[in-house]
């Protein structure tokens, strides 16, 4: 596996790409705020997409600030992903006032979820490692 550490020039292209991902992310968030609270007078349905845009931001910059190349950087999102599933689940729980979804539901679906992409991602690694060493050899 390559895990070397980046450069200057690839640090500065990812600074790059966090800076204008987090721009175009804020400037959605403002929209949706902005358009819900003039035509409700109140912030109501944009919880939801504030809460869903701050989650993929969250993922997204993982292997953004991660500093090093290779897969380890998978293994980075999979691990904020994993780690901010339940807790964002949750929040939309809280929001959404008509019924409770999450322990019933959402709680057994992303823990099966969870386990079956971080199984995915050994199998990715395993099969990826047994390829390098016929061709290695």
């Amino acid at each position: 596996m390559d895990c070397r550490k980046l450069n200057d020039k690839e640090l500065a292209k990812r600074r790059f790409i966090f800076a204008v991902l987090t721009f175009f992310m804020l400037v959605n968030t403002g929209v949706n705020v902005g358009i819900d609270f003039l035509l409700n007078g109140r912030i109501t349905w944009s919880l939801y997409p504030v809460y869903s845009v701050f989650f993929t931001w969250l993922i997204c910059i993982a292997p953004l600030l991660y500093k090093y190349r290779g897969f380890p950087t998978l293994a980075v999102s999979l691990g904020v992903f994993s780690t901010l599933l339940l807790p964002y689940l949750w929040l939309m729980d809280l929001v959404w006032t008509q019924t409770r979804w999450f322990m019933p539901i959402a709680l057994p679906i992303s823990l099966a979820a969870i386990v079956f992409l971080w199984l995915g991602y050994l199998a990715f690694c395993i099969y990826y490692m047994r390829s390098k060493k016929r061709v290695l050899s």
